[in-house]
Formats: structure tokens, C-alpha cells, sequence
């Protein structure tokens, strides 16, 4: 229980220092807005957690409505964790796109060629589970 907390207490203080330098660079918070597709995402006591919002994350209701933060730089994933942390969805916002962000099957997949550039087997996280790598 006191690594959990260490690390959540060094997950905050990094995206503190993170929040600073972005926004010392001119960065700004933007809300964004979407839904969790909810027969297609499995877990209970789900949420949707953005590096640049609460820390415990934004709880949604039985619509799958949420709403976030993130800054206005660029793309950004975001992931919809369950109440241990795992992640069950995943979703690249765009702050152009403030309104309508979708978690689902095809959002995860998307987020996960955006993030690892190539087809792993494995885990969402890009682990290794094989001996091939399918390039993108």
C-alpha cells in the first residue's frame, strides 16, 4: 500500500512540473468532452483519466458521458481506467475536437498504433509477447 501511494504522490508532483512548463510555454487547459461506449468497454468503477486533469480521474454516470481536461498543444492520449488502474479503453483527443470524443474498440486500436507506430503482440502498453513486430 505505500509504494501505491508514493507513486500516486509522484504521479502528481510530475504533472505538476509538466502543467508548469507547458503552460510557461503558452499552453492552455481546454475542457474536452465525449462518451464511453459502455457495451463495449468492460470494468466497473470506470473513469476517464487525462495526465492534465484530477488525478483520481473524471467519473462518468450510466450514459457514459465525461468531461476532461487537456492542453491545447497538440494530440493527446487519454485512457479509461478501472477502480485498480487497469486500462480498458484508450482514445487520442484532439483539442480542435473538443466535443465528441468516443472511447470504443476502435478508438483503443488507433491509440495504440499512435503510440507504439507498430502492431505488437501483447499487452495495450506495447509490451512484448512474441518474436515479430507487423509495422504500420
Amino acid at each position: 500500500m505505500r509504494k501505491t501511494a508514493l507513486l500516486a504522490a509522484l504521479a502528481s508532483i510530475f504533472a505538476a512540473v509538466l502543467i508548469a512548463a507547458a503552460s510557461a510555454a503558452g499552453y492552455q487547459l481546454t475542457n474536452i468532452k465525449g462518451t464511453v461506449n459502455l457495451s463495449e468497454i468492460g470494468g466497473k468503477e470506470l473513469y476517464v483519466f487525462s495526465l492534465w486533469g484530477k488525478s483520481s480521474g473524471y467519473a462518468f454516470g450510466p450514459d457514459g458521458k465525461f468531461e476532461t481536461e487537456i492542453f491545447d498543444s497538440g494530440p493527446q492520449k487519454l485512457s479509461v481506467k478501472d477502480s485498480s488502474g487497469m486500462t480498458r479503453a484508450m482514445a487520442i483527443a484532439l483539442p480542435e475536437d473538443a466535443e465528441g470524443l468516443v472511447f470504443d474498440a476502435r478508438s483503443t486500436a488507433e491509440a495504440v498504433l499512435f503510440r507504439a507506430g507498430t502492431v505488437q503482440p501483447g499487452n495495450l502498453y506495447g509490451g512484448y509477447a512474441g518474436d515479430k513486430e507487423i509495422p504500420v
